[in-house]
């Protein structure tokens, strides 16, 4: 039996491990700062478990707040997401294993899964839950004898994956503890697919519509502070509830959570579409500068379209 399968399938059945959704990154050789940059994350001084890192991101919904602790341990860092997936994203790991080695585990309760190994910016990566398997001979001598063939102990393998190519094993104490944590200001969020105009807007097609879309977007600022500043608003407002208090207490807070006044954090985030529909016209990305200029004023898309078609 492979004894780092055996100990992740522990955590994971019995320990304090998420097993319906979870993401987990290890980076070489960087401080925890410098891992969280490159990984979208910020800096931070605040601290929180994995588990209640889960939880927040939970109570957000339906609102999307992605969540990552990391930590440094033996040389590596490891960032873990519960819930998350932004460890999964190939050009996020080209990105952060420049210079380095960064591997990753990803699965969750629609059975996407991918595991992935990372070195200065070549991304090799597979599908274990489809695959089982991978004839890429930089993930092979990774996923030799792990058993990917087995339903109930896949996950743990995938786990295992990241522990053979770092060194590191992720302890039931290192989940329970507090590490730094982090938003995750993905850029996704502001770009459109390729086509959006002509989906959204087919009349525009072939017009030059840069000049006004810039007339109706101010974009002051910057694109990933304004959208930091949005999550961080929606981060507070989500704080978890106490689970050892009062069971009326603890409904009552929930209510205020729910019918909070959501009037700043979408501020925020209008500014942070604002300042991207700006970042994409300056690229010549027509589809992503209209795409933001319709989130930034979702009330006004009627009449920036009319505005724009004369």
């Amino acid at each position: 039996m492979d004894d780092a399968t055996d100990h992740y399938a522990d955590l994971l059945d019995n320990g304090p491990l998420p097993d319906e959704a979870l993401c987990l990154t290890a980076v070489r050789g960087f401080s925890v700062d410098e891992a969280l940059r490159r990984f979208d994350g910020f800096p931070s001084a605040r601290t929180e478990t994995l588990a209640d890192a889960g939880r927040t991101s939970v109570d957000a919904f339906p609102d999307l707040l992605p969540l990552v602790v990391a930590d440094e341990v033996d040389g590596w860092v490891l960032l873990a997401e519960d819930n998350g997936w932004h460890g999964s994203s190939a050009e996020m790991l080209a990105r952060l294993s420049k210079g380095t080695v960064a591997a990753s585990a990803y699965w969750n309760v629609d059975f996407d899964s991918s595991l992935t190994l990372a070195i200065d910016g070549r991304v090799h990566e597979c599908d274990f839950i489809s695959e089982h398997e991978s004839d890429d001979p930089a993930l092979a001598p990774f996923l030799a004898g792990l058993p990917f063939d087995d339903a109930e102990r896949m996950c743990a393998a995938s786990l295992a994956f990241v522990e053979r190519v770092s060194g590191v094993r992720v302890t039931d104490e290192w989940v329970r503890a507090p590490h730094p944590v982090s938003v995750v200001a993905s850029a996704h969020r502001f770009v459109a697919s390729a086509g959006w105009i002509e989906a959204n807007a087919p009349e525009l097609v072939g017009l030059d519509i840069g000049p006004g879309i810039a007339a109706r977007v101010a974009g002051e600022g910057s694109r990933v502070e304004w959208h930091r500043q949005a999550l961080e608003t929606l981060w507070a407002r989500c704080l978890p509830v106490d689970p050892d208090g009062d069971r009326v207490a603890r409904l009552q807070a929930h209510v205020r959570q729910r019918d909070a006044d959501r009037g700043p954090e979408q501020r925020l985030s209008a500014l942070a579409h604002a300042a991207a529909a700006r970042e994409a016209l300056d690229a010549g990305d027509l589809d992503s500068a209209l795409f933001n200029a319709c989130c930034a004023d979702p009330g006004g898309w009627e009449g920036l379209r009319e505005s724009l078609r004369n």
